[in-house]
C-alpha cells in the first residue's frame, strides 16, 4: 500500500487535505467515501516530496503546543472521543506541521492505534514529555487532567524562554549594528583621513598603524573577514553537535559571569518542574529523571542527571545524588529531601519552581542592567582608538605646520 496526499471536499462544500495510505486511486476514492468526502486531486507520497513537505513548513513553538493541549483537553472534558477530539483540531490549528501531525494521528487512532503510539512518529513536533503525558493520561483514563497539566508547563515553558530571549536579543542587536558600523567607518570613511596621514613624512603613532593596517584588511580582503566570521559560527555549530562538544559547551555556558547564574537558575525551575510534572501524571521516577534531563537542554546537566538516574536505580533516594552532582542550587536538594519525607515532592517541587520562576526574572533584569554598561564600554574603547588613531597625527602634523 502507498501513501497519498489528498485534496477532497466534504457534502457541506468544505474543502480538506490530508493523507491515506491505499492500494491505488479506486481504493482511496472508495475510503474517501467512507468518510463522506470527494476527491478533488491526488499525490503519491514519496520520500522527496514528503521531506520537502515537512521541512519547509513553520516549526511548532511551545506556545502553540500549549494552545493545542488546552483546547484538547476542554475537548476531552466535554466527552468527545479522541478520534473526534483530534480530528476538530487538525482543521483549527493554523501551523501547518502540526496541522500534517495531527492528520495522521488521526487515521491512525482510527485503525486502533493509541494517540500517545501515533505522536511518537513526529518527534520533532512532540516532544517525549507531552507524549508520556498523553500516555500517562490514556492509561490512567484522565487523559483531560493530564493535557490541562501539559499545557500548564509549556505555557510556563513558553514564558522562561521569552524572558531569556528578550533579555539577549536587544543587547546582541546593538552589538552588531554598533560593529557594522564601526567597521563601515574603517573601510569606507576613515581611508580618506589615513591617506593624507601616509603621506606625511613623519613616523605615526603605532595605533594609526595599526588603524591603516585593518582599514587596508577590510579594503581588499573584506571577504576573508566575512568568511571568517562565517567560519567561527560552522565551527562552533559543528563542535556543538559532537557529543564531548556540546557537554564542554554547556558547561561552560554555566560558568560565564552573568550569563551562568542565570542559565543555573533556569536550569533549576525546569528540572524541579518538569520532576513535578512527570510524577503528578504518574510516571515512574526512573522515566520521570530521563525526561526531565533532555527537558533541561543542556548536554552537561543531562549527563549528571544520568549519575543520578543511575543512582536512584541502585536504591537509593533522590535527593542525596543532586545534592553530590553540585549542579542545582541546595534549595532544590533540600525540598526534594523534605518531599521525600513527608511524601509530598510533587508539591514541593511545584513551589520551588515558582520560586525559580522569580528568580529567573530577577536574573534578566540584572542580565539587562550589567550588559548595557558592558557595551557601552567596549564600544566606547572602540570609538576612542579610531579617535585617538586620527587625531594624534593631526596634533603631529599641525605642530610642524607652526614651527615653520
Amino acid at each position: 500500500m502507498a501513501v497519498y496526499m489528498y485534496r477532497a471536499k466534504s457534502a457541506f462544500g468544505k474543502e480538506e487535505k490530508g493523507k491515506l495510505e491505499a492500494n491505488n486511486e479506486m481504493h482511496l476514492k472508495s475510503l474517501l467515501r467512507e468518510k463522506k468526502l470527494f476527491l478533488l486531486s491526488y499525490k503519491k507520497e514519496t520520500t522527496m516530496n514528503k521531506d520537502i513537505e515537512i521541512g519547509f513548513l513553520s516549526k511548532v513553538k511551545l506556545r502553540e503546543l500549549a494552545i493545542f493541549a488546552r483546547q484538547f483537553s476542554a475537548m476531552i472534558n466535554a466527552g468527545l472521543t479522541v478520534v473526534a477530539a483530534v480530528d476538530i483540531m487538525k482543521t483549527q490549528v493554523q501551523n501547518k506541521k502540526l496541522r500534517t501531525a495531527l492528520e495522521t494521528a488521526a487515521e491512525d487512532v482510527r485503525k486502533g492505534s493509541a494517540l500517545s503510539e501515533s505522536l511518537t512518529k513526529f518527534p520533532d513536533i512532540f516532544p517525549d514529555i507531552f507524549v508520556n503525558m498523553i500516555e500517562a493520561g490514556e492509561l490512567s483514563g484522565k487523559l483531560d487532567t493530564s493535557l490541562e497539566r501539559a499545557a500548564e508547563h509549556f505555557e510556563k515553558e513558553n514564558a522562561i524562554s521569552g524572558k531569556v530571549k528578550g533579555a539577549m536579543t536587544y543587547p546582541l542587536v546593538v552589538t552588531v549594528v554598533a560593529f557594522i558600523a564601526i567597521g563601515f567607518l574603517i573601510a569606507v570613511v576613515i581611508p580618506g583621513f589615513l591617506q593624507v596621514f601616509e603621506e606625511l613624512d613623519t613616523e605615526l603613532p603605532i595605533t594609526t598603524k595599526i588603524l591603516i593596517g585593518l582599514s587596508d584588511f577590510l579594503r581588499n580582503y573584506w571577504y576573508l573577514a566575512i568568511l571568517g566570521v562565517i567560519g567561527v559560527i560552522v565551527g562552533y555549530k559543528m563542535y556543538y553537535k559532537t557529543p564531548n562538544g556540546r557537554v564542554a559547551v554547556d558547561r561552560i555556558k554555566l560558568k560565564i559571569p552573568v550569563f551562568g547564574p542565570l542559565g543555573e537558575k533556569v536550569a533549576a525551575s525546569r528540572f524541579a518542574r518538569t520532576l513535578a510534572t512527570m510524577l503528578e501524571a504518574g510516571l515512574p521516577l526512573l522515566s520521570a529523571i530521563d525526561i526531565t534531563a533532555k527537558v533541561i537542554d543542556n548536554a552537561f546537566i543531562e549527563k549528571k542527571l544520568s549519575s543520578v538516574r543511575d543512582e536512584v536505580s541502585r536504591g537509593s533516594g533522590l535527593a542525596i545524588p543532586l545534592q553530590n552532582i553540585g549542579v542545582f542550587p541546595l534549595m532544590i536538594t533540600h525540598m526534594v529531601s523534605v518531599g521525600e519525607n513527608t511524601g509530598e515532592v510533587e508539591s514541593l517541587l511545584k513551589k520551588a519552581a515558582v520560586l525559580y520562576d522569580d528568580e529567573v526574572d530577577l536574573a534578566v533584569k540584572q542580565l539587562t542592567t550589567a550588559l548595557e554598561p558592558f557595551i557601552i564600554i567596549i564600544l566606547g574603547g572602540a570609538i576612542c582608538f579610531i579617535v585617538l588613531s586620527i587625531l594624534q597625527p593631526m596634533f603631529t602634523m599641525y605642530q610642524s605646520v607652526s614651527n615653520m
